[in-house]
């Protein structure tokens, strides 16, 4: 799921929120972490809204065991919840995950990719603004880069990049704090991990962070865009229907 979050209160989280309008094209954006990372209000059962972590980088929807207990569900690992909603995102009839504490921090939840099939989930970092909608008949407005991508079989999508010279594909995650590359990548990159690297995305360079490396999609080079890299775009977009990447430098 999400990794090493920055532990903080809900207090806090409030206090450091913006609160940003709804609006009759479905944007209903409540809040970001401490970390820069997005929280959407979500319903579930009806209730709430409650704030979920958006993390594009896991596909089935999880929630916090503090919300387990506080609508009265019943599991340990996984719960069934009749509805859940957020925007134009309606789902019934679903299973959740019960998450660890350590994943969500403050959160209710975290919001996945499941069900988006037909749906857009635009992000506007500059304005503070993101909606989930339904996907429309409209290429992305102008002065986006348009990256085709490679779903997986979760719906995560994973798209081409550059690390230093090495063509690696990543994974789009808001739900990451940090960009992270695989035990595979490190070997490829020689296993280093002090020296900043490079990292482009359709011929924009975004950033040169210190790679961290962790166990995950082994097998080959792989990457996970974190939000250290992503919420420096002014705007950003993934399109289920058209399984692309948007992004705004």
């Amino acid at each position: 799921m999400t990794d090493d979050p920055v532990r903080f209160s809900r207090r806090h989280v409030l206090r450091l929120a913006m609160a940003l309008s709804v609006t009759a094209a479905g944007k209903a954006f409540a809040l970001r972490d401490v970390s820069g990372r997005m929280l959407l209000d979500v319903q579930l059962n009806g209730a709430g809204p409650f704030p979920f972590l958006l993390s594009t980088g896991i596909g089935q929807s999880a929630v916090s065991a503090a919300l387990v207990s506080r609508l009265g569900l019943t599991g340990s690992d996984a719960v069934s919840v009749a509805s859940l909603e957020c925007g134009a995102l309606k789902l019934q009839d679903l299973r959740l995950a019960v998450a660890a504490s350590e994943d969500v921090g403050a959160a209710d939840g975290l919001l996945g990719v499941e069900g988006m099939s037909s749906k857009k989930i635009d992000i506007d970092l500059q304005n503070g603004e993101a909606a989930i909608l339904p996907t429309n008949t409209r290429t992305a407005p102008r002065g986006f880069r348009v990256v085709p991508a490679r779903q997986l079989p979760n719906g995560v999508f994973l798209v081409s990049t550059l690390v230093g010279k090495l063509p690696v594909e990543a994974i789009i995650d808001t739900g990451a704090i940090r960009t992270a590359g695989n035990r595979a990548l490190q070997v490829a990159l020689g296993g280093a991990s002090v020296e900043p690297t490079s990292i482009t995305l359709a011929r924009v360079e975004l950033g040169q962070p210190y790679l961290e490396f962790r166990e995950f999609a082994e097998g080959k080079p792989a990457l996970r865009l974190g939000m250290d890299l992503l919420g420096f775009l002014n705007h950003l977009a993934l399109d289920f229907r058209r399984i692309e990447f948007h992004f705004k430098p």
